[in-house]
């Protein structure tokens, strides 16, 4: 007989229940500790950490900017950058300090990287930092990125994430940061950019806000104080067709309070010197492996010409995140795209999506046609060439000869039936489109941690 404190057995059933949801929760998404950050704890007026930031230094002449960048220690910077009053430390409670100060009309500040330092060069993953700005005319604070291989392809082709950046100026302002991405072919004014309004009248300077992005391959997502409060998602299939998604590489991270410039215009007698730009921590986070959902598709059966599509079945774990998809091993002359190209996981195990595969009509013209035209083309062109000398044109006897060599090469592709075929026998079409065929187009799926899985995709095309 059970004891009467015993736990029901209902009660232990649901306690088991709960214990694998949270289990299965941690085998989706868990970011766990950062693997990189700086928590700025360095003692009052100390330099930022020489192990994990590096500095531009001078006028770079980008953006039409008019700030001088100081290094600390201030080493090779040009004037006015100034030891007794550094451009970047730490306060000693816990910030970095970025301050842009007015130098009799030179304005001077400071631009912080990770490039060059080993241990702080990413690929996807996490990474935010929490940012308490300066809001004032011609002032330009931003969190953002370039790819690592910025020195060898330059800029655009190295890609730019703007995590976070504000102005005064249109279409953002005091209650308002942008997020960005650049790359070749929509760079610039083109870039992919949204705006992100603050909730209940906030503003950039009322305190330190989360500026952050959750990234992975074909995939970035931008978000303001909680990674779930996700307000951009950009696939690679938005950005302009012809152009390339150059966010698959290593990047590096950037802090800077940039003065004047095209987009904040020129400070004024309202814009405070020194002002400054707070931030409170850097982190990057690595979640655990999450794996690729488990992806069943039907088999598709096309006319050549049509287009074709195929349900597409998908299981994960809830709170796995956003799943990017693509297709490939599609057949010749077709183009196969997924809609949508990326699932939520965040809340649900299950999601479908349409997998479309567009083809192109076949063609049937035949090998012995295209070789009478290539004969009728040579007759022409000899014919005229014939015509062109006078001695031809004067005597009937050369005239009739001519013709006899004009018709010698239709005569000999017709009687060889067009390159190989007995006349009774035509040579078999030469088809364009797309060719008939069974085929095996693939289903890829990338989640969070980078990993994958793919489904396969039966194709017939008639």
């Amino acid at each position: 007989m059970a004891e009467k404190n015993s736990v029901p057995r209902w009660l232990s059933f649901a306690l088991l229940l709960f214990v694998l949801s949270i289990a299965n929760l941690t085998l989706a998404q868990t970011w766990g500790n950062p693997v990189w950050s700086d928590e700025f704890n360095g003692p009052q007026n100390a330099a930022p950490d020489a192990t994990k930031w590096t500095f531009d230094i001078g006028n770079l002449g980008v953006n039409n900017e008019i700030e001088i960048y100081c290094s600390n220690p201030v080493g090779t910077s040009p004037a006015p950058c100034n030891s007794s009053t550094p451009s970047a430390y730490q306060d000693g409670s816990g910030h970095l300090v970025i301050e842009a100060r007015n130098n009799g009309g030179t304005w001077t500040s400071a631009r912080l990287k990770t490039q060059g330092i080993s241990t702080a060069n990413f690929q996807y993953g996490r990474i935010e930092a929490s940012i308490k700005m300066p809001s004032a005319t011609g002032l330009w604070p931003a969190f953002w990125m370039l790819g690592s291989n910025i020195s060898t392809v330059a800029w655009p082709a190295s890609g730019e994430i703007d995590i976070m950046e504000n102005v005064l100026t249109a279409p953002l302002g005091a209650n308002k940061t942008a997020s960005t991405i650049h790359g070749p072919g929509y760079s610039g004014g083109n870039g992919i950019s949204k705006v992100y309004t603050f909730p209940n009248n906030g503003t950039v300077s009322d305190g330190y806000h989360i500026y952050g992005l959750i990234w992975s391959p074909y995939l970035i997502q931008f978000y303001v104080d909680d990674p779930t409060n996700i307000f951009q998602t950009i696939p690679a299939t938005a950005i302009p067709a012809g152009t390339q998604w150059v966010y698959n590489n290593n990047f590096f991270l950037l802090l800077n309070l940039a003065v004047g410039g095209d987009w904040p215009g020129k400070p004024d007698n309202t814009t405070p010197s020194p002002s400054q730009m707070l931030v409170d921590y850097v982190r990057v986070y690595k979640t655990t492996t999450v794996p690729g959902p488990t992806m069943t598709a039907a088999s598709m059966n096309i006319t050549a010409g049509g287009t074709g599509t195929s349900a597409l079945n998908l299981t994960s774990t809830a709170g796995t995140g956003k799943v990017y998809l693509t297709c490939s091993n599609a057949p010749t002359n077709s183009t196969c795209t997924i809609s949508p190209n990326y699932v939520d996981f965040t809340n649900s195990s299950t999601a479908t999506a349409t997998v479309s595969l567009a083809t192109q009509a076949h063609t049937s013209t035949l090998r012995r046609n295209a070789k009478r035209v290539w004969a009728l083309v040579m007759f022409g062109g000899t014919l005229f060439g014939l015509w062109l000398i006078p001695g031809i044109r004067k005597h009937r006897a050369g005239m009739v000869l001519g013709l006899i060599l004009l018709l010698l090469p239709v005569l000999a592709v017709n009687a060889c039936g067009g390159g190989g075929s007995s006349p009774s026998t035509p040579a078999p079409p030469t088809l364009g489109g797309t060719p008939s065929g069974s085929y095996t187009m693939s289903v890829t799926s990338y989640t969070v941690s980078g990993d994958q899985s793919t489904a396969s995709v039966a194709v017939t095309v008639h």
